[in-house]
């Protein structure tokens, strides 16, 4: 199910010069810089009839939309750049990352292999499917391409930031840390990485740093699955059941097999006393993942309390 389709025949590119730019601007766009990225495509875009150009200005605007929240006008602008330039894979990269965000992991994953097909040495593409795979569950795969993209450019910073996750689900803490701080100055704006050292920082009881990167990864992405979960943990521990609902329901609104989301869900209901919606969450999280041991007892606590009634 990860592998996507070869590109579409190559047609001809722009010169060479004009070429060289559009990649730095396009490499500049997948690392964050936004506005520098725009600069160049649009001076590149004045100077020639560039078609790279022009795909990278719908790139950016589609980016730009996607971080403003507005993911239809997002996708519908970077669709329209892969639509300019179908053999190059910057706009596959970025509607890659578009429909990991909306928990659509296999249309990310076929964009981040249609890129590959294209460019397999490319730092950024490999990040991309790292990204992609970790999401999956296939941290060896994730593993390989962090180390592929860090072979190709030791900065790169979304790499960098998955490595981090991937090692602090292998329980290198130290590790984790150290990569996921490296990620986040080399990117200030990497939302993921925020999300993934808050995960790792709660783990280690660094409660206060984590709930600051909880918000940090939600300005940057009010969408951040990870950081809204683990966002309602924290107000359910701060006994803001209905704000902890509110949070869930985003997540399980956007991907509903989280089994995380239904099991929180299950614990805010169950403290408001909507017993039946408890149990109802309780019975999803378990179809989803039988081995939850926690919630099969926060089930059987709520069943004992339906009886008493």
């Amino acid at each position: 199910p990860l592998e996507g389709k070869p590109p579409s025949p190559a047609i001809p590119r722009a010169p060479s010069k004009e070429r060289a730019a559009c990649d730095d601007a396009f490499r500049r766009a997948s690392g964050g810089d936004l506005a520098g990225a725009a600069e160049v495509f649009a001076r590149q875009a004045q100077l020639s009839e560039c078609w790279e150009a022009k795909s990278g200005v719908q790139l950016v605007e589609g980016m730009r939309l996607t971080a403003a929240g507005d993911r239809k006008g997002g996708l519908a602008a970077t669709t329209g750049a892969i639509a300019l330039a179908p053999e190059l894979p910057w706009a596959l990269v970025g509607r890659s990352d578009l429909f990991r965000d909306m928990e659509d992991i296999r249309a990310s994953a076929a964009d981040a292999h249609r890129a590959y097909h294209i460019a397999p040495e490319e730092p950024h593409v490999l990040a991309r499917r790292a990204a992609v795979r970790y999401r999956w569950g296939d941290h060896e795969g994730a593993t390989a391409d962090c180390d592929g993209a860090l072979s190709g450019d030791p900065t790169n910073a979304l790499a960098l930031a998955i490595r981090g996750a991937l090692r602090n689900a292998r329980g290198d803490a130290e590790g984790a840390s150290k990569d996921l701080d490296e990620a986040i100055r080399l990117w200030p704006t990497c939302s993921c990485a925020f999300t993934s050292r808050a995960w790792l920082r709660c783990a280690r009881q660094e409660d206060a740093q984590a709930r600051e990167d909880i918000e940090r990864a939600l300005a940057l992405n009010r969408t951040d699955c990870r950081a809204l979960m683990l966002g309602a943990q924290y107000l359910i521990l701060d006994y803001a059941f209905q704000d902890a609902c509110r949070q869930l329901d985003e997540v399980i609104a956007t991907n509903s097999e989280y089994a995380l989301a239904y099991a929180l869900r299950a614990q805010a209901r169950g403290h408001l006393g909507d017993l039946d919606g408890a149990l109802s969450d309780c019975d999803t999280t378990l179809r989803i993942n039988p081995q939850d041991e926690q919630t099969r007892q926060l089930r059987s606590e709520i069943q004992d309390l339906r009886k008493r009634r």
